[in-house]
Formats: structure tokens, sequence, C-alpha cells
């Protein structure tokens, strides 16, 4: 089913029962990671199956002097980030691979260290904007340069001092970096937003969030107790969403996990097939650094129809490829406005699912910002394209398995950027 250039895969076989191995969450790790960096006491962080974007967090502290040590039994990798370290400045660029979350991330951390260095990336994130995180941090005195917008980022040693800085866009990932420079900066930073995005820095960190005007307001200093990042980090939820998906579409299925993450900032991609009758229940069984956590379930059925606010896009922003194959394989309806963002992630992800769409007969509107349609037709095999984005690569990939016939996958191995398995358990239903 493999072959150099791409997958090709084909309807399922029999019903996707039980359980499947699921990535520690991308978003809480890199931040437990970076935090246990610059913590003076020794962190133990469990993983299970890491992903590649989380490797582009822990070979960059490596390259930065932090002695990390590893240690992997089947799927689960043991983290221990020492007690005493001190950042160096690297010998040679940072490479954050795909991951746009370690590159913002350390930009934010990086830009009071003391260091001068130098960040690059693959291809698809050297494409993508970080003038976004330059800005504010150059307010705050950061000494930080991007190359036309983008990669590659140099950064040298400066220090800080805090700044409000009322979000243009909605982005955890600026957000982020702007806390994470406030912990080295004198006097107090504050971050606005209007709309709310993923809050695992600031639960993380232990920040409460103020009500100002018609936004949200973050407030950090140096004084700030960082938390000891021990543990195991809870299942990630975006990475769920595809076998939910494919257990809803796959007649006979269900699936259940526990250990997941059910941080109210992602689950409104569970709250939505909810609204919609999909056969999908969960609970907060505990807490552990301030995320919930808890089990999930959910079994074949259900017909979609979406329509996406502005409000709404930035908790579902991962999620829109797949919820847009969901809706064309249950020949349901897709409306999506406002989402200009979407053209900026790891490909132009419109112009990635309009595309794909269309091959597998679905007749699509694409809008400068958005797209629409209303599946009339059963999803045919085609020959498709990852465009190098692992989650246009893995929601096609559920799409193929209630297909008519064929299909073909063009570099699908990027999945591994999120999750390095995900084929080698979705074959187990295609044989």
């Amino acid at each position: 089913m493999n072959d150099a250039n791409g997958i090709r895969l084909y309807p399922a076989k029999r019903p996707i029962l039980g359980t499947t191995v699921v990535p520690s969450d991308k978003s809480v790790t890199h931040r437990r990671l970076l935090i246990a960096a610059i913590n003076h006491v020794e962190n133990q962080i469990l993983l299970q199956s890491p992903a590649n974007d989380v490797f582009s967090t822990i070979t960059a502290l490596q390259a930065l002097g932090i002695h990390l040590h590893l240690t992997t039994q089947q799927y689960k990798t043991k983290v221990i980030v020492p007690a005493k370290k001190r950042f160096v400045s690297p010998a040679h660029p940072i490479d954050c691979q795909n991951s746009g979350t370690t590159a913002r991330l350390l930009c934010g951390l990086l830009c009071s260290q003391n260091v001068t260095v130098q960040l690059i990336g693959d291809d698809s994130l050297t494409k993508r904007p970080m003038e976004r995180v330059a800005i504010p941090l150059q307010k705050m005195g950061a000494k930080i340069t991007t190359s036309n917008g983008t990669l590659p980022i140099h950064i040298q040693p400066a220090s800080l001092h805090g700044i409000s800085y009322p979000l243009p866009v909605a982005s955890a990932q600026v957000k982020s970096a702007i806390l994470l420079a406030g912990l080295f900066a004198d006097g107090i930073t504050t971050v606005i937003e209007r709309f709310q995005t993923r809050d695992h820095t600031e639960r993380l960190l232990q920040i409460a969030p103020q009500t100002v005007g018609d936004g949200t307001a973050l407030q950090i200093d140096h004084n700030i107790h960082l938390p000891d990042c021990s543990g195991e980090v809870p299942l990630d939820i975006s990475n769920l969403a595809f076998w939910i998906a494919a257990a809803i579409l796959v007649n006979g299925s269900c699936l259940e996990w526990k250990n997941v993450l059910l941080n109210p900032t992602r689950i409104a991609y569970l709250k939505l097939l909810k609204a919609q009758g999909a056969h999908l229940d969960w609970e907060v069984t505990h807490t552990q650094l301030g995320e919930p956590i808890g089990w999930l379930e959910v079994r074949s059925g259900g017909n979609f129809h979406f329509r996406i606010d502005s409000e709404l896009l930035p908790l579902v922003i991962d999620e829109i490829p797949i919820l847009a194959v969901l809706a064309a394989a249950t020949q349901g309806s897709f409306e999506l406005h406002s989402a200009k963002e979407l053209r900026t992630k790891e490909s132009d992800r419109i112009k990635s699912i309009v595309d794909n769409l269309r091959r597998m007969n679905i007749e699509v509107e694409e809008y400068l910002d958005g797209f629409q349609f209303e599946a009339k037709d059963p999803l045919r095999g085609a020959k498709l394209s990852s465009f190098q984005d692992h989650r246009i690569a893995m929601a096609f990939a559920v799409a193929a398995l209630v297909a008519k016939g064929e299909t073909w996958i063009q570099d699908a191995q990027v999945a591994s950027v999120s999750d390095r398995i995900f084929f080698e358990q979705l074959f187990l239903y295609l044989r």
C-alpha cells in the first residue's frame, strides 16, 4: 500500500473497534518542554508516540545546550530535563523542520537568553508568516529579525521590557511567544485577545484571564512561579479528530480512549459533532497542570452540515480539513468564510481541501477566505495530494475509507509530523 511517493488506500473492510494509539498532545508537550528547560528542578515528562514536531523542539533544546535524556519503550518515551541547565549559542542554525509552534515559541523564549541563534525550517515552514511574532517581541526590545517576514529568523542578546499588546490575529502561538518573553522582561507584559484561542500556556503558568472591554487580558512578569512539568502528557484531541471521523463513517465502528486532553478551547470539534447527532460522549475525570483530562467514546453514524463562523474558527481551525471530509462523506454541506488564515498554514488549506474534494467527485465553490459545498454524490477514489500538509494527508486518508475505489495520496508520509504511526494503524482496517 506504500510506494516511494505516496500511499494507496481502499475502502475499510471491517469496523474500527477498541482503541488506537494516539500521540500525546503536541501543543501541551511543546510548552511543557520549554518551561522545563527554564525551570530550576528536574522534570520527567512521559510522552506517548511523540510526533515529529515534538522532536523538533527536543532537538532544538539539545542544540541550545540542554542535556535532555530520552528513553523509549514500545510507544512510550520519557524525557528527563535536568535541574541545572544553561542556554548556549548553538554552533549551527536550529532547524525547526515543519513545526511552527517550535519556531514561534522559541522566538519568545530565546530573545532574552543571551544567545545568538538562527532559526530555519523546511520549505513549508519557510513560507509561513513570522513577522506577527517578531513585531511584538521587537516592541519589547528584542533583537529579532525575519527574512522578508518569514524564516530564517535571527535572534541576538537583548534586554526586554513589558508591553501591552492587543493581538491583531487570533493566534495562540503569538500569544504564547509574548508570554514566554514576558517571563524575562522588566515590568508587566499584557496580551489582549479578542477571540479566544488555545490557552495551554496560561493554564500551565496559572495566569488568570481578565475581561477587558470585548476581549481578554493576560498578564505576566518575571516573578511568576514556574511549575514542575513532570507527568504523562494527555492524548492529542486534534489527532483523535481523524479517528473520531473514521469511526463515525465506517459502519459498525466503536472507539474509546482514556487520558484524553479535554481542554475547553480544544473540544469545539466534539461539541459541533455532538450537536448534530453524532454518537459521541466524553467526561472530564481529573486535571493535571491545569489541563482537564478524561475519557472519550464514539460510535458510527451521522449526517453533517457545518457552517463555521469567525468566532468559532479559531477553536476548530486545525479540524477544518476533517470537518469538510465528514460533510462530504455523509452527503452533507459545508460553508466557511472569514478564514484567510487557512491559506498560511502548512499548506494553503483552502486550496488543498477544495482541490482534493473536487477530485473525489464533490462540486465546491472556492472563495478568497473560504469555500462551500453541498455534497450530492458519494465520494469517489482519486489521485490526491497531501500538499505536504499532515492534516490534509490524514483527513483525506479518512475519506478514502468510505470512497468508491482506490485512493492514492501523494507524499502522505508527511502525516508523521503529528502522528508517526497513523497509517500503520489505518492499514489494519483495509486488510
